[in-house]
């Protein structure tokens, strides 16, 4: 097990020499021995395939694992015995295998993973744990640009909505996890509204959100990059399915709603041959957008003549379509965009 410091450079590149010639010297001192190597310092995805990877050429009796770890300062020990998970990262079942035996007697889940999941799936964290702080962080900037607010009690308040916490409400849990969980971006009527309302507001007050105003531009820009990449990936006269239309599952609400979007950016992309099909929300959906587009009364009228399937809405019935063989072969032919990153791949 390898774990040596990973510090930043100046530009914020992480420097790996201290891993590089930790590796490099365990091979040497192994030799002709069978070994796994395990990764444990925090390096960035597609190190050890691109880095590290290539300076086991030549050694077929060395594995390369990574094996992050997720340790609270103060509470390492802690963290180390009793893990919420253990994720176990390479592209040798042989090495995954061998690191899965070794955390046995641990009672946490182990996922097996690739090497550049195990990476990324570190950064995940930190990079989400720093991203809930800085956001935490200039909303008490706000408060206190707005004025009349006790920071500490309303941040307390907060923290009692129940999708916090377990039925019990005393166990962090992730009942939280629906909202952070990529997608089509957000929409509805509360989260954009009040996104807007309180950069503006802040903004009456001289101050300036810049992460929430972020947030509103990368939710606008997330409509942008999944239509772009439907266009790119078909043909002008391809058949689009369009499988949700509300904002969010079990409702009919379609206010801000990803699909309208969506279906707006395909046709200006001249993708004029648009179906689409929801549970719910195909009534109010043509009360307040007047599409060129055609509705299908049920999930496989819609995708039986498709070219293209595309799901903007997580809908459980959904999950039927793996049973139609229609779906197989859009799938095979890649003309599957699944937006809710809902469907098993």
């Amino acid at each position: 097990m390898i774990c040596v410091g990973t510090p930043s450079q100046q530009d914020g590149a992480v420097d790996l020499s201290y891993v590089i010639s930790a590796v490099q010297q365990t091979c040497d001192a192994l030799g002709k021995q069978a070994c796994t190597i395990c990764i444990k310092s925090t390096v960035p995805p597609s190190s050890a395939r691109d880095v590290l990877q290539p300076l086991l050429d030549g050694y077929d009796n060395l594995r390369l694992t990574n094996n992050p770890e997720f340790l609270r300062e103060g509470y390492a020990w802690q963290d180390f015995m009793q893990p919420d998970r253990i994720v176990i990262g390479s592209d040798c079942s042989q090495a995954l295998n061998t690191l899965e035996r070794l955390y046995r007697s641990f009672s946490s889940p182990i996922h097996k993973v690739s090497l550049t999941e195990a990476e990324f799936i570190k950064y995940l964290s930190n990079t989400l744990l720093a991203t809930l702080i800085s956001f935490a962080n200039e909303q008490s900037q706000i408060a206190d640009t707005v004025g009349d607010i006790n920071i500490q009690k309303v941040f307390t308040i907060l923290h009692e909505d129940k999708r916090w916490h377990d039925s019990s409400g005393t166990k962090k849990t992730v009942n939280m996890a629906s909202y952070v969980y990529p997608g089509c971006g957000f929409g509805g009527y509360c989260l954009p509204k009040d996104l807007q309302a309180l950069i503006n507001q802040a903004e009456k007050q001289g101050f300036t959100p810049n992460l929430l105003k972020q947030v509103n531009e990368v939710n606008i820009g997330m409509i942008d990059y999944h239509a772009q990449k439907i266009i790119h990936h078909t043909k002008q006269d391809d058949k689009i399915a369009i499988l949700g239309l509300a904002f969010k599952p079990n409702s009919d609400d379609v206010r801000d709603t990803p699909a309208h979007k969506i279906i707006a950016a395909l046709l200006n992309g001249d993708r004029k041959n648009i179906q689409c099909y929801d549970p719910e929300a195909m009534t109010t959906f043509t009360e307040h957008y007047d599409f060129p587009i055609a509705y299908k009364p049920s999930l496989e009228e819609c995708v039986t003549d498709a070219d293209v399937i595309v799901i903007c809405t997580a809908w459980q019935e959904f999950t039927h379509l793996e049973d139609l063989a229609s779906f197989t072969k859009i799938k095979q032919q890649d003309k599957f965009f699944d937006l809710r990153y809902f469907l098993a791949t």
